[in-house]
């Protein structure tokens, strides 16, 4: 059975720097690009907030990632108190304890409020490798970013570990890469500058797999209305075919703590009760 789910999440995608720059003003048609490439066509968006890491399994639209980018310096940040999330805030990981933390509505109010705040990241599938993309490796789960490219003369790349840093080179002869391409040995693919840059920093060293993981999930339709990738999408959270300890495995685990928090929806905070406060 877990082979099967493997089965249908490989076969499904098989076929930079810091400055927010949204994918519709990127330039030489790579807006173009993109949107014919991914199944979600203008929904291709996704959001990333270290302390609402839920949210990126959500589309976001066009109109939507403009909307947000208008109200970045403009609105006055909002003064949060993180400590009462459900979870920890990334790159730190584990669940609160106690019950005075936000309820289910609480959690998608407050991020309402910090929503312009999150990094607009996307990924599309490429059919010709291109200096800068990334090459995922979906048996091994891992990420290699390809530095230089010449059908003459090879190719070279370097491996991205967890939170983003770089490992060990790569060589490739030439010719060599177009044949384990041929292979099915690599996915390629494009990502937006400041996947690289800014989220995988975020994310805790824990997660080794973590850069891969939040690519395929980019790359997979997370759009409701089409159910492209919706057997897919299911065999990851639903199979544990995800990596141990990884981030979808930690994102399988605070859907579970998001649900149990619908209890305290409409409840206000001096009428829970607090573990430290019942003595028998």
């Amino acid at each position: 059975m877990v082979a099967l789910a493997v089965f249908l999440v490989l076969i499904s995608v098989y076929g930079v720097n810091s400055t927010v720059t949204p994918i519709n003003k990127m330039p030489g048609g790579v807006t173009e690009r993109a949107l014919s490439s991914h199944p979600d066509c203008s929904n291709l968006i996704r959001l990333f907030h270290p302390a609402f890491p839920l949210e990126i399994l959500e589309v976001c639209s066009l109109d939507e990632a403009e909307r947000l980018e208008s109200l970045r310096g403009k609105v006055v940040k909002a003064n949060l108190n993180y400590g009462k999330l459900p979870w920890r805030m990334m790159p730190a990981l584990g669940i609160s304890k106690g019950q005075n933390v936000w309820s289910n509505n609480e959690v998608i109010n407050n991020f309402d409020k910090v929503k312009h705040e999150s990094s607009m990241i996307w990924a599309h599938k490429l059919d010709k490798p291109e200096v800068g993309c990334l090459l995922l490796n979906h048996w091994k789960q891992n990420v290699v970013k390809l530095t230089s490219y010449d059908p003459q003369r090879g190719a070279r790349g370097v491996e991205i570990g967890a939170s983003g840093n770089e490992q060990r080179s790569l060589v490739w002869p030439p010719l060599a890469l177009e044949i384990e391409l041929q292979e099915r040995h690599w996915q390629l693919c494009a990502v937006s500058p400041n996947l690289l840059t800014d989220v995988f920093p975020q994310l805790p060293q824990e997660m080794e797999k973590a850069p891969w993981e939040i690519i395929f999930l980019l790359l997979l339709s997370m759009d409701n209305n089409n159910n492209v990738h919706k057997e897919e999408v299911q065999a990851l959270f639903d199979t544990g075919i995800s990596p141990r300890q990884g981030f979808i495995a930690y994102l399988r685990l605070l859907r579970q703590v998001l649900s149990r928090t619908k209890v305290f929806d409409g409840v206000d905070d001096y009428r829970k009760i607090i573990e430290k406060e019942i003595t028998l």
